[in-house]
């Protein structure tokens, strides 16, 4: 069964899950902000080539401007940025 990891106040993810209901795809819809996806889980979809690190930041939401913006993805090495995220 799919995992399908979300944010409820996430538009974009609100899509997703309709999405995924439309087309009758079975999940488990896991809370991002209660349990999200451990470091290796992550590392794992980069490789696979499923999804880009930077696609994994908010990059509208405040915790990402505090943490630099930007700038954060060209300061910190991946496993900082991975460490980061899990």
């Amino acid at each position: 069964m799919l995992k399908f990891y979300w944010y409820a106040g996430c538009s974009t993810c609100k899509k997703a899950k309709k999405a995924l209901d439309d087309a009758g795809v079975a999940y488990k819809t896991i809370d991002i902000t209660e349990t999200p996806p451990s470091k290796s889980d992550i590392a794992k979809w980069i490789k696979a080539g499923h999804i880009e690190l930077k696609q994994l930041f908010n990059s509208s939401g405040q915790e990402y401007r505090k943490l630099g913006g930007k700038e954060l993805l060209t300061k910190h090495s991946e496993g900082e940025l991975l460490e980061m995220l899990a």
